[in-house]
């Protein structure tokens, strides 16, 4: 859904949807504390974050695209790689976070 809202709007403000996608992803993360507390308010931000976040890819690449007109396939290749580096040191600290903690503090449910 994200990518659908984004694109058009990273075509034609680009640096603002950027900055827009990224405010509003870290609104979600930080309403999560305060919504997190009811079932509909966890999935009404879970949807919001989704959204969120979603976007910020073609927000992304639109942006390299734009940053280095000239060697387009490089800008993706670079936009698909750092979104993977960025999953999987994400994953890596938060599997050490986990494996820390005891394990009540992993039983999360909505």
């Amino acid at each position: 859904m994200g990518n659908f809202i984004a694109g058009p709007i990273a075509d034609r403000w680009l640096g603002p949807a950027l900055l827009g996608g990224l405010a509003l992803l870290a609104a979600t993360l930080s309403a999560m504390t305060v919504t997190g507390q009811t079932r509909s308010g966890a999935v009404i931000t879970l949807l919001v974050w989704g959204a969120a976040a979603s976007g910020l890819a073609p927000i992304f690449q639109n942006f390299l695209y734009h940053s280095a007109p000239d060697i387009p396939e490089m800008a993706g290749a670079l936009a698909a790689s750092s979104i993977n580096v960025g999953v999987a040191a994400g994953s890596a600290v938060c599997g050490q976070i986990v494996a820390a903690w005891p394990l009540s503090s992993r039983l999360i449910s909505l």
